[in-house]
């Protein structure tokens, strides 16, 4: 039999007072939570019985929150606990705030509070829920001062003049019911955009009281957030990293055959398009989906990671799809889907890169440094990441089957043919050792287990982290930078259409790209059906230069493997301490000519100087 609160409230006090955390089970379905002894409680009575499943999950997001049924015990027993939870909140942190929420009617968020007292608290509140004003713009925010801050019918949680006794601040909140629908059930999509926005107004606005009413410093309102998660958290995570470790779709939609698709191409006059050869599928995609769609994500209440598990479960979807579209015109729409379309302004970038960068002639081949010696390089640069951490362990494979370099997983796979231009040894090291297999340890040492195959949409970031790279390196050559942005433009012409002779012929004849690059474009463009990724390296050295200039930081981004649109998730995950600081960082801002130029991107660099600018 589970004890009523009046034989072990003190007892929570207690433990609130040692700074441990407390969950307990009450009757009914009820709880009470304290994950660490923060200044505040999030308080919520049910008085349905149990028909409302919704609301309560408003409450049950925050860190320290009561959720009380009529079955967990009397109101005497509720104030009770309360009242000893603010006396030791009180003693801890000089003040508390106490928010009670409960759903009302209507479409307007009422806020129940004092006349004067801790007004930015109040005004915050207010503001940051006026901004699910584009969930539905017939919502509106009232502030009510009031001193009855309790449900219709319901006996106060403090009364006032407890609340000056005890030097609490108590706030009711009477929601909008917009999210139920007629039969009490929630409408599962809005909600989950409407409890991200109440979520982010309560965390918002108990940082306003914190910082003003008590000694308390966190990092900032996102460390307020829980920082113990429910074990569905980390079984969805297990079971999504198990499904994209199942297979290696850059692999999969990379040609076997590219070096004799091209000779084959030359001797034709480049005048008969190739004919590329894939490998065989290891995985049914209709199989991994149904076990996708069997992860139970809709019951994650956290909203950042709820967001972040479920933008990787439909990235997940559609490249399946696109392995299974492989060789068909729906592959194309596939990965217009997944990447993006070119915009306007990035194909003018590009273009105008093209005419303002000149060509460079190709290295001979005699100079050319060859895959052995580009893996003997890669060797000792993995050695000297292994001095600063000796769990860092990536392999170097030379391999017939893939084309230039590139990492998959722990493994840096490097064409038998390479040929490349010793000017550009050093950089492409940092782009694929000091970013992708770097971010790759890093991720692996995160709990999240997607930092280290992955978030949704995380290419584009890791692209410009590489070339950013490159460029403190002092190595993008103009010939880099002219594929860079010949790669929007034949991602582009592909989009609209263009088959493989005509793009070849728009790189060759109408930018001046040398026969072999402009294959080489070209084939990645036309891989498996069109392939627009390409266009992501131009796009995320823009957009990662966009935001240095900005005052962004640069040390998280190598945190893991993520997109630009996971950021904000992933700092407030950090400040609630469930994202770790990276092991590594990039050895090359170990240097000093490095350090200068990434000042110059600081100061605004234009992204055609991250040629001319080299040092």
């Amino acid at each position: 039999m589970t004890p009523t609160p009046l034989s072990w409230t003190h007892e929570i006090a207690a433990a609130y007072r040692r700074g441990e955390s407390v969950r307990r089970a009450l009757p009914g379905g009820g709880e009470l939570v304290l994950e660490r002894p923060l200044p505040f409680l999030v308080v919520h009575r049910d008085v349905t019985g149990g028909r409302d499943q919704a609301t309560p999950r408003l409450a049950r997001v925050e860190a320290a929150h009561l959720l009380w049924t009529a079955a967990s015990g009397e109101d005497a027993e509720l104030h009770e606990l309360v009242r000893t939870l603010v006396e030791a909140g009180v003693e801890r942190h000089g003040s508390f705030l106490v928010l009670e929420l409960w759903r009302g009617n209507g479409r307007a968020f009422r806020v129940r509070a004092p006349e004067e007292e801790a007004p930015a608290t109040v005004r915050t509140l207010a503001e940051e829920l006026n901004q699910l004003w584009d969930l539905d713009r017939s919502l509106s925010v009232e502030i009510l001062p009031s001193e009855r801050r309790a449900p219709p019918g319901a006996t106060p949680l403090l009364t006032v003049p407890e609340c000056y006794r005890l030097g609490a601040l108590l706030l009711g909140l009477e929601i909008p019911p917009l999210y139920l629908q007629p039969g009490g059930a929630a409408f599962p999509l809005f909600f989950r955009r409407f409890r991200e926005g109440v979520s982010r107004a309560i965390r918002r606005a108990a940082f306003e009281f914190v910082r003003v009413q008590t000694g308390t410093r966190d990092a900032g309102w996102r460390a307020l957030g829980p920082r113990e998660l429910d074990p569905l958290v980390w079984e969805a995570d297990r079971a999504l990293a198990e499904i994209g470790d199942a297979f290696d779709f850059l692999l999969l939609v990379a040609p076997l055959n590219e070096k004799e698709a091209w000779d084959r191409f030359r001797e034709s006059g480049f005048a008969r398009a190739p004919e590329f050869r894939y490998r065989l599928l290891p995985i049914d995609p209709d199989v991994l989906k149904r076990r996708l769609y069997a992860i139970e994500l809709e019951k994650i209440d956290d909203p950042a990671l709820a967001f972040l598990l479920r933008d990787r479960r439909d990235e997940l979807d559609r490249t399946l799809s696109m392995l299974g579209d492989r060789g068909t015109p729906d592959f194309l729409y596939d990965s217009i889907r997944l990447y993006g379309p070119v915009s306007d302004a990035l194909h003018a970038t590009a273009e105008s890169l093209l005419a303002t960068v000149p060509p460079a002639a190709p290295v001979s081949p005699a100079a050319a440094v060859d895959a052995a010696a580009f893996v003997a390089r890669a060797e000792q640069e993995i050695a000297a990441y292994r001095e600063r951490d000796d769990r860092f362990h990536p392999d170097a494979q030379i391999r017939p089957d893939v084309s230039g370099v590139m990492v998959s997983g722990g493994s840096l796979l490097v064409d038998e043919r390479l040929q490349l231009d010793p000017a550009r040894v050093d950089a492409l090291l940092q782009h694929e050792v000091g970013t992708h297999l770097l971010t790759w340890h890093n991720g692996m040492a995160q709990r999240l287990r997607q930092l280290a195959g992955g978030l949704a949409g995380y290419d584009e970031l890791q692209e410009g982290l590489g070339v950013l790279a490159e460029f403190l390196a002092g190595g993008v050559t103009p010939s880099r930078l002219r594929t860079l942005a010949a790669r929007v433009v034949a991602a582009r012409a592909v989009e609209r259409g263009a088959d493989f002779i005509e793009t070849f012929r728009l790189l060759r004849d109408g930018y001046q790209l040398f026969p072999e690059q402009a294959f080489d474009v070209t084939a990645r463009a036309h891989h498996s059906g069109g392939f627009t990724r390409d266009a992501i390296y131009l796009r995320g050295v823009t957009r990662l230069l966009d935001h240095l200039h900005a005052g962004g930081e640069l040390e998280p981004l190598y945190c893991g493997k993520f997109g630009f649109r996971q950021l904000d998730a992933l700092l407030e995950l950090r400040d609630r301490n469930i994202l770790a600081a990276p092991l590594l960082v990039p050895r090359v801002l170990e240097r000093p000519d490095a350090l200068r130029r990434l000042e110059q991107v600081r100061a605004g660099l234009e992204l055609a100087r991250l040629v001319a600018s080299r040092e």
